[in-house]
């Protein structure tokens, strides 16, 4: 973690804290990983929960306390990549697509909660929660190819008024608007209007820009900003901890613009330095076993995702 010293960095405390940020993440790591895959194994293997809801009627099974477990596996990995990637300098793509797995899931059930709201509730929810995009762009970032399809559906979610949006997250809207606009899906006005306090607006509107050397300064002040997003006792993106250290909104657009065909900009930062500024891009990650034999139980009690995507894009014109 030397290099964490080097080049220019806004805020110190980012630089400063990562020890005891590692330290405390680590035990939280090591007290849940085992009991939350056991809770997910047991379901997976024999349909059943440790300690089942006491009313199925009006839900899907993995609805409940299987969406928060499924959500809960997928930030544990995302600790542990993040943790090999500082502390060994390796992005270990097995987790990465663990993340992932885990949390397109989680993210598919959040829309099957919302498609069946209006009957359940009376009313439509917007609890889409911006706080697992990055999740979503890492997959992206390593390849899945159900990835982008999932990027799609969270946006015309969000055109839905699925997410309630604010000030608090640029960093996150900016990676959900960025793929929106790779997508070549529009997005309301007003979204875009909650990066103007930080120099994510002005990169939303030149990611795609023919000319790397445009996007330097933009991609070094983005680097800075995000160094400023990790105060513990302020809600904003990384006071939770995770991906306090792993650019994800850099990997992100250098992900898309290769999509492209693009040049990458090439700049200096002590948050853009390996594994992930020489992170090298492919089609075929490892498929997650454990999340395969998870989702094959869910399909078995009522998962639909064709179900789910049809509803979602239902009305949706495509523009």
């Amino acid at each position: 973690m030397k290099k964490i010293a080097d080049g220019p960095v806004l805020d110190a405390r980012w630089k400063a804290g990562w020890k005891a940020h590692l330290k405390n993440k680590k035990e939280w790591y090591d007290a849940s990983i085992e009991p939350t895959r056991e809770e997910l194994d047991q379901y997976a293997l024999t349909g059943t929960l440790s300690a089942p809801d006491e009313d199925w009627s009006k839900y899907k099974r993995w609805e409940r306390d299987l969406s928060f477990q499924v959500e809960m596996y997928g930030l544990l990995n995302a600790f542990k990549l993040e943790a090999a990637a500082v502390i060994e300098g390796v992005f270990d793509v097995r987790t990465a697509e663990e993340v992932y797995a885990a949390i397109r899931l989680q993210e598919l059930i959040s829309l099957y909660v919302h498609i069946r709201s209006p009957e359940r509730v009376g009313r439509q929810l917007s609890r889409m929660d911006i706080q697992i995009i990055p999740a979503v762009a890492l997959g992206v970032i390593i390849g899945d190819s159900s990835a982008l399809p999932l990027m799609r559906l969270l946006t015309v979610a969000c055109k839905r008024g699925w997410y309630s949006l604010d000030d608090r997250y640029p960093i996150f809207v900016f990676v959900l608007l960025m793929a929106a606009d790779f997508l070549q899906e529009s997005f309301p006005k007003e979204l875009a209007l909650l990066l103007s306090n930080s120099p994510l607006g002005n990169l939303l509107s030149s990611w795609n820009n023919p000319d790397p050397a445009v996007l330097v300064d933009l991609c070094v002040a983005t680097c800075n900003f995000h160094t400023t997003r990790c105060r513990d006792n302020v809600d904003m993106e990384f006071s939770g901890g995770i991906w306090r250290y792993t650019p994800i909104e850099m990997m992100l657009l250098m992900r898309l613009r290769s999509l492209r065909g693009l040049a990458i900009p090439q700049f200096e930062h002590s948050i853009w330095i390996a594994p992930f500024a020489n992170f090298v891009f492919s089609e075929l990650p490892m498929e997650s076993e454990f999340m395969r034999r998870f989702e094959q139980r869910m399909r078995t009690d009522g998962f639909d995702e064709e179900f789910i995507t049809k509803n979602v894009l239902m009305g949706h014109t495509h523009k």
